[in-house]
């Protein structure tokens, strides 16, 4: 992976993460060699939508394939639930 010169995804994650912090995004994270998880923020809609409206990727899913506003609900949702309950989907 080569973005922004950065060689590495660990080298990118932690590039995106600083770049966050300075921004102002208050983001929840946890992080392992292989995964890293934080809250679902309406600017993932792209990179969400890569995925979930992907009909190979929602073959055995039990909602399919989802369009923009489904997508758009799914992160309204989440984001409710991380005031109500602490925690999202």
């Amino acid at each position: 992976m080569t973005r922004f010169g950065l060689t590495s995804k660990t080298n990118y994650y932690q590039h995106l993460i600083g770049t966050l912090y300075l921004l102002g995004k208050n983001l929840k994270i946890v992080e392992t060699d292989r995964l890293l998880i934080c809250e679902v923020e309406s600017w993932h809609i792209d990179e969400l939508g890569t995925v979930l409206s992907d009909p190979d990727v929602m073959k055995y899913s039990i909602v399919g394939v989802h369009s923009r506003n489904d997508i758009e609900n799914y992160i309204d949702n989440c984001q409710e639930q991380y005031k109500e309950e602490g925690y999202g989907q």
